[in-house]
């Protein structure tokens, strides 16, 4: 993890800086948010049964919102990023919310 940690920083940092730069993120701490993220992605690997059903679409949507919350984004601006990355996340994540009401 440690190694794993060293080399995405910076790659993170350069991304959110980026993303700073365009407008699309408004923090001025973006090697902190970058850390941090990376840090609390290791709550998504806490347990193997956890990344399956309900389990992992609350993990998904918590994920999201941590992230829009760090890199002061807009709400939902993360949701484009699922959308293009990984397209079957956002079906998961509809559901949810259907079932959520």
């Amino acid at each position: 993890m440690q190694h794993a940690f060293r080399k995405i920083a910076p790659l993170l940092t350069s991304i959110a800086k980026h993303g700073v730069a365009q407008g699309y993120f408004g923090t001025n701490h973006t090697r902190e948010a970058a850390e941090f993220i990376l840090n609390s992605m290791r709550f998504f690997l806490s347990s193997q049964k956890e990344l399956q059903g309900e389990s992992l679409q609350k993990k998904i949507i918590a994920t999201r919102d941590m992230m829009e919350r760090v890199l002061e984004a807009q709400s939902e601006s993360i949701i484009s990023m699922y959308r293009e990355i990984i397209p079957d996340v956002l079906n998961m994540m509809d559901k949810y919310k259907e079932s959520d009401m």
